[in-house]
């Protein structure tokens, strides 16, 4: 569920300021008791209220034991006897306090029979139950005690471990003053001053001591450090769930239950305060408030994260019962103290823990799914923490707070894992590469100095001793044992000094082992530029297109920079992207960042003679290039000019790029401005070769689109060729076949010659061909022809066309002409070669009717051995290498010549005399020639 904006804001400055005021809190309790003086010790009331010190060692039998640490191997008891200084808890199954219950309890016990006694132990932390017989007790065996505090652990080398006190000793007063209970005691502790002594009076084993504790300035046990880091770390993860995304009521829940339980933990354990004063107060109250109310917004928040759950959000009452079992927590422990605020906290636990029970059916796979890890750390931490308060006995009860803390640590963890592995709450949650390998590294060399530093330690406080050598003149002996006449303990120094070398040389070896596998983990390995220019080398010399230049460039250089993500940027023509590769990137990603990019990218990179980040390019450029994590860019010149770009993203390792990267770019970009070259030559000679074997398609499909077949039509012999000037051209002839005796032949030319002229051409023969169905005469073809053209053909291209509608029959030709060269008629009775010439203007001129009325048509007739020819001006302009023309006089000569041939023969003729005038020079134009003979 989201808020509107201006709940949102309210929402997050009262999280600011509640975040605040803890954080103060905090700092101050954490100040105030690293800087208060210590005595390095723990101190507290007694587990139960024992006043019955045993003065006299009392014969005994121990029983099984009920609490405390183990008996040491192979007795069941450290003391076969109740001893000077324990406790007595029960006798049988009643507690007593005093002397005259114990009198009493004596005496109705009969003086032959055993009765068990339960004593604490404080030395040791435990109840023992030990068998006596009823005769070896007295009343006058115990002494009655009051107001005392017992000692359950010393710091090793601390103030008061230096004053001689002891883990059992039963502190009685404080520099003279008596006390109540351990917050008494405390505050006079905090009232001394940090560097001089006060005077603990402690009764140990039936003695009384006087103990000179000389009070630390700094005093933090390592293990509530620990823990109270933890707790901040909880703290700092809470706040920026729920200042980050105050909107979303999932980030809400978590994010303040996360920083309350965060401040608990962060000040429970460091409360040190001479006085009460309002703060003090407030601090307190809050630490009660923070656990319970924390407790039931976290417990809330897994029916809202990670996925919310409608059948319990739906159910108002849930979080409100919740909310109501804190608050009556809250006013009982104002009341009855600690206690209750445990079985409050306990309450709510049982509460969630039932509603998730009745309602267990309503998770989704989802649901459970993502929510897998926090489930699972939750499991383990309180498997550790139960196993760490069971444990504690064996490593002092300060000693498992630093394993509690980091094992509580780990539940923020999980959520921030939860959180950026499946991208909820729309946060991105991830610490740079760079930042984990500079902690991993600083952690792997602290722990192995730690090692060391132990094992030093160790050595050191032990008496080692190695048999001494001896070098009389010619000899050499080993003592094992000193005595007079040998020579100092050198020889136990040189083994010493020896071992530290080893050790050294040891983690020396094994950091440098682990710090080989960190840096491969985090992509920090060095590797050799010379090698790495090499392999490139040798890549860019294996392709020649552009498009697997590219790829293999990208990959290649992601792969030896260890980058995230390359691409790579041709430059055509100055500016043109010729060709973009990518790796590491999704193809439709890359496609969308190149388009709005690559245009830009040149004159962007034209000036630049060296590597460029991506936020010097101009805006907008340098946001597309942020966006789609691409730091750097690399021009690749030659000779000046910009052939293409690298660009690379982000290092695997997440580190900035150092000198020696920018050397080998530069070393890379000189090595492809090689292989870009070489790449556009084979790409030119590619679409070269590409066109020519299109093109001589081309060319076929426009010869085949010519008349496959001569028509046979009685008494006419025809014969037609078309000659491009280049693989295709405009020129073309057709013959419009209508029925046995009757035929409409059309030659054309299209302006111009070359690809646009032949598609042309075959947009022209198709009209003609469609129009010549409606069986049109050659003028009306021509003029609904044009119609259609006008609207088709560029300005600057027009058509030359002649038709004639032959009738065989009555040998009659009917003859239009648009703009074309004339008809050259050879008549046999004349022996000589007529031009006729009608009006007409060339086809996609004028759409107006000035080609109607401009186009005239004639009827020719002829006789048996008339000669008709119709040709393109590639024959009569046919140019030789002096650029002397062929002409309509050669043309009529060599008709009038060969007019006695067939017809297929007098085009060979003509076309042979064309080639022979021309020589070597090339074809000019487009060569079409038909021939039709009377017969």
């Amino acid at each position: 569920m989201l808020l509107a904006e201006t709940h949102t804001g309210l929402i997050r400055g009262l999280i600011a300021l509640l975040t605040l005021l803890l954080f103060v809190a905090a700092v101050a309790t954490f100040i105030n008791y690293a800087s208060s003086p210590t005595d390095e010790n723990v101190f507290a009331r007694t587990k139960a209220k024992m006043n019955l010190y045993v003065t006299e060692n009392i014969p005994a039998i121990p029983l099984k034991r009920i609490t405390g640490a183990p008996y040491a191997a192979g007795e069941e008891s450290p003391d076969p006897f109740v001893a000077t200084g324990d406790l007595i808890n029960l006798v049988g199954t009643s507690a007593v306090y005093t002397r005259d219950e114990l009198a009493r309890a004596l005496a109705a016990a009969p003086p032959d029979s055993t009765m068990v006694l339960t004593i604490y132990r404080a030395e040791r932390g435990a109840f023992i139950p030990y068998r006596v017989e009823r005769r070896a007790v007295a009343d006058s065996m115990v002494t009655e005690i009051s107001d005392f505090i017992e000692v359950t652990d010393v710091t090793p080398g601390g103030a008061s471990d230096r004053a001689g006190m002891k883990v059992g000793d039963l502190i009685f007063r404080i520099n003279g003053q008596g006390f109540r209970n351990e917050q008494e005691a405390d505050q006079i502790l905090r009232r001394g001053q940090a560097g001089k002594a006060i005077t603990y009076e402690v009764l140990r084993r039936n003695t009384r001591l006087a103990l000179h504790v000389t009070l630390a300035q700094f005093g933090f046990p390592v293990s509530l450090l620990v823990f109270s880091l933890s707790g901040m770390f909880t703290f700092g993860v809470g706040a920026f769930i729920a200042l980050r995304r105050p909107r979303i009521r999932a980030a809400r829940a978590l994010g303040v239950g996360l920083l309350l339980l965060g401040y608990f933990v962060t000040v429970v354990l460091i409360r040190r305060d001479p006085e009460v004063d309002l703060f003090v107060f407030l601090r307190n109250a809050m630490v009660v408030v923070s656990i319970l109310f924390g407790t039931a917004m976290l417990l809330w928040s897994m029916a809202l994260f990670p996925r919310e759950r409608p059948d319990l959000t739906a159910r108002k009452w849930i979080p409100w019962g919740g909310y109501a079992l804190a608050f009556a927590g809250l006013t009982a422990t104002r009341f009855l103290g600690d206690l209750a605020m445990l079985g409050s906290l306990a309450a709510i636990v049982m509460y969630y823990g039932a509603v998730r029970i009745v309602y267990r059916k309503g998770a989704t796979a989802e649901h459970k799914r993502l929510s897998r890890a926090i489930k699972f750390t939750g499991a383990a931490v309180a498997v550790v923490s139960i196993g760490s308060m069971v444990a504690a006995p064996f490593f002092g009860r300060l000693g498992i707070f630093w394993v509690i803390g980091l094992a509580l640590a780990a539940i923020p963890l999980s959520y921030l894992y939860t959180i950026g592995r499946y991208r909820l709450l729309d946060l991105k949650v991830r610490i740079k590469r760079n930042i984990q390998y500079t902690l991993v590294s600083v952690a792997w060399g602290t722990l192995l100095a730690y090692g060391l530093l132990e094992l030093f330690v160790l050595f050191s406080a032990r008496e080692l001793h190695f048999p001494a050598i001896v070098i009389r003149g010619t000899s050499v002996e080993v003592v094992t044992e000193p005595h007079a006449g040998t020579p100092p303990e050198w020889t136990n120094r040189f083994v010493l000094m020896a071992l530290g070398v080893a050790l050294w040389y040891g983690f020396w070896k094994l950091r440098r082992a682990g710090q080989s596998w960190i840096d491969r983990k985090y992509y920090r390995t060095q590797y050799d530029y010379r090698r790495a220019v090499s392999e490139l080398g040798a890549v860019l010399a294996k392709t020649l297109s552009m498009a697997d230049l590219g790829r293999g460039l990208a990959e290649r250089l992601a792969a030896l920079m260890q980058v995230k993500r390359a691409g790579v940027f041709f430059f055509r023509d100055g500016s043109v992207s010729a060709c973009h590769e990518a790796y590491g990137i999704e193809h439709e990603r890359w496609a969308a960042f190149c388009t709005p990019v690559e245009e830009g990218l040149f004159a962007a990179l034209r000036n630049a003679s060296t590597s460029l980040r991506s936020e010097y390019l101009p805006a907008p450029m340098n946001e597309q290039f942020r966006s789609y994590e691409f730091h750097l860019l690399v021009p690749v010149r030659s000779k000046a000019q910009l052939l293409g770009a690298l660009v690379l993203g982000e290092k695997r390792s997440e580190a900035t790029y150092r000198e020696e990267d920018y050397e080998f770019l530069a070393a890379a970009a000189q090595q492809a401005s090689v292989a870009m070259e070489n790449a556009f030559l084979y790409e030119e000679l590619a679409e070269k070769e590409r066109l020519k074997h299109e093109l001589e398609i081309a060319r076929r499909i426009q010869m085949a689109s010519l008349p496959q077949e001569t028509p046979s039509l009685k008494g006419l012999d025809i014969a037609g060729i078309s000659v491009p000037a280049m693989e295709v051209g405009g020129d073309f002839f057709d013959y419009l076949n209508g029925t046995a005796d009757k035929m409409t032949l059309v030659v054309g030319d299209v302006s111009g010659k070359g690809t646009s002229a032949a598609l042309y051409m075959s947009k022209i023969q198709g009209i003609l061909r469609s129009l010549h169905d409606f069986g049109l005469s050659p003028g009306d073809l021509f003029i609904r022809a044009n119609r259609l053209l006008c609207g088709d053909l560029e300005k600057k291209s027009f058509v030359t066309a002649v038709g004639a509608a032959f009738d065989a029959q009555a040998r009659v030709v009917v003859l239009a002409r648009a703009g074309h060269l004339p008809l050259y008629h050879f008549k046999l009775t004349d022996g000589a070669v007529e031009k006729v010439t009608p009006r007409g203007l060339g086809l996609g001129l004028n759409n107006a009717g000035l080609f109607s009325s401009e186009l005239e048509q004639k009827i020719v007739r002829y006789a048996t051995g008339d000669v008709l020819a119709f040709v393109t001006d590639g024959v009569t302009e046919a140019q030789n290498l002096s650029g002397e023309l062929f002409g309509e006089e050669r043309l009529i000569s060599l008709l009038t010549a060969s007019a006695p041939s067939g017809a297929a023969a007098i085009r060979d003729e003509l076309l042979r005399a064309v080639r022979a005038f021309a020589g070597e020079a090339p074809q000019h134009d487009d060569e079409t020639i038909v021939i039709v003979k009377g017969v």
